[in-house]
């Protein structure tokens, strides 16, 4: 399966960047994730996931890696988790662009390969739970930890925001 996307969030690509690179940030807004614990090397944890995908819930223990980073523009993201339900195997690239003052266009776009129980479900359930899971990953980083811009001033209106979020996945 092949995922892209984007998400607009309301903050400075550094702010995002140093959000995306804090293991702490990542276990609490990523969907699932119990707990990330560090291994020898930069950017590498033992990932604990309990996760329900449709029908199928599992708990899965896998490994997840950051890499080849360019500071504060973009860094691979390599995941590989297995479990009772199968196994998961996926690789994306995640890019930074400013799109107004203190406002970051994340885009992404990856690969995923599942087996077992997981491979079964197809590449239109999969995809459709990706973005589920995206969703949520970006909605709980902006209301969590990005602060609110107390004057109300954003650079794109919530109404163009839903239609680029409409538009991401719907691709």
């Amino acid at each position: 399966m092949e995922y892209e996307g984007e998400y607009i969030l309301n903050a400075s690509p550094e702010v995002v960047w140093k959000l995306l690179m804090d293991p702490n940030v990542l276990a609490k807004a990523t969907p699932g994730i119990q707990y990330l614990e560090p291994l020898d090397g930069e950017g590498k944890y033992r990932a604990h996931y309990d996760v329900r995908l449709g029908s199928v819930a599992g708990k899965f223990e896998g490994i997840f890696h950051v890499t080849d980073r360019i500071e504060g523009k973009q860094f691979t993201l390599k995941v590989f988790v297995k479990g009772s339900p199968g196994t998961m195997d996926v690789t994306g690239t995640i890019r930074l662009e400013p799109a107004a003052e203190n406002v970051t266009r994340v885009k992404f776009s990856g690969k995923a390969v599942a087996t077992d129980k997981l491979a079964r479900f197809g590449q239109r359930v999969l995809k459709a739970s990706a973005r589920m899971f995206t969703r949520q990953f970006f909605k709980k980083l902006e209301k969590e930890f990005i602060p609110s811009n107390k004057e109300g001033k954003t650079g794109e209106s919530k109404l163009k925001r839903r239609i680029k979020e409409w538009k991401s996945r719907s691709n």
